[in-house]
C-alpha cells in the first residue's frame, strides 16, 4: 500500500476529526499587479457529519467575512442561504467552491473526509522527508512535474496531512463588459470585450494539530 492510500484510507477511517488551520495564496497577474489572500479554518468531524468553518481576511481585519457549511442527510448546507444560490450543495468541495477567493483550497482535508479521492491515472512522487512542526513528514509531489506545483506533507507517525502547496496558472479571459449610453430619448446598451489578465498564484495550506480517532 503506497503512502497516499494509507493517507486516504485514515481520513476514511476516522470517527472523530478537528483540525485548525491557515491558507494563504499569493498571486501576481500577467501586469505584475500582485495580491495576498489568507483563510483560517477550524475543521470538526464526528461520523457521518462534517462541519467545517473558515475565515477570509484580505489585509483589513474589518473586512474579515465567516462562513460555516455541514454536511446533512439532505446534502451539505451554508450559514448564509446565500442569496440566489441553492443553499443546498451535493458535496463539501462544491459547497467551499460557491464562495469567493480561494475557500475550495482550504477544504481539502473535509473533501478527504467526505470520501473525494484521487483520479486512478495520477501520478506520484517522493520528493524525500521533511520536518513540519516537529513532525517527520514524508513530501510527495502530485501530478507532472511540468504543471503547476502540487505537493502534500503526510506526516510519517499518524498519515494525516501537515501541509499542502497547490499552484495554478490561468490564461487571459475574455469577458463581456456592458456599457450604458443615455441618449435624448432613449437607453441604448452597448457590448464590448475586454480581457482579464492571466496570473499565477500558488497556496499554501497548513494543518496544525490534526487529530483522527478511528471507529472500532
Amino acid at each position: 500500500m503506497t503512502l497516499v492510500e494509507r493517507m486516504l484510507r485514515k481520513y476514511q477511517s476516522c470517527a472523530t476529526y478537528l483540525d485548525t488551520g491557515d491558507t494563504r495564496t499569493e498571486s501576481v497577474d500577467d501586469t505584475g499587479q500582485r495580491a495576498t489572500e489568507t483563510i483560517t479554518f477550524v475543521t470538526t468531524y464526528r461520523r457521518p457529519r462534517i462541519r467545517f468553518e473558515f475565515e477570509t481576511r484580505t489585509g483589513n481585519p474589518a473586512k474579515a467575512t465567516r462562513h460555516a457549511f455541514w454536511s446533512t442527510a439532505a446534502g451539505v448546507e451554508d450559514d448564509e442561504r446565500r442569496s440566489g444560490g441553492p443553499g443546498t450543495y451535493p458535496s463539501i468541495r462544491e459547497a467551499a467552491a460557491a464562495f469567493a477567493g480561494v475557500s475550495h483550497r482550504s477544504a481539502f482535508v473535509p473533501a478527504l473526509l467526505d470520501g473525494a479521492t484521487f483520479g486512478g491515472g495520477t501520478k506520484f512522487t517522493l520528493i524525500g522527508k521533511e520536518d513540519i512542526d516537529g513532525h517527520t513528514c514524508a513530501r510527495v509531489s502530485i501530478g507532472e512535474s511540468r504543471g503547476p506545483r502540487n505537493e502534500i506533507w503526510i506526516d510519517l507517525d499518524t498519515f494525516l496531512l501537515r501541509k499542502r502547496v497547490h499552484g495554478h496558472r490561468r490564461g487571459p479571459d475574455k469577458v463581456a463588459a456592458e456599457a450604458i449610453t443615455a441618449l435624448p430619448t432613449e437607453l441604448q446598451t452597448h457590448y464590448r470585450e475586454r480581457v482579464l489578465p492571466g496570473y499565477v498564484s500558488e497556496t499554501t495550506t497548513v494543518y496544525r494539530a490534526p487529530t483522527c480517532e478511528e471507529a472500532r
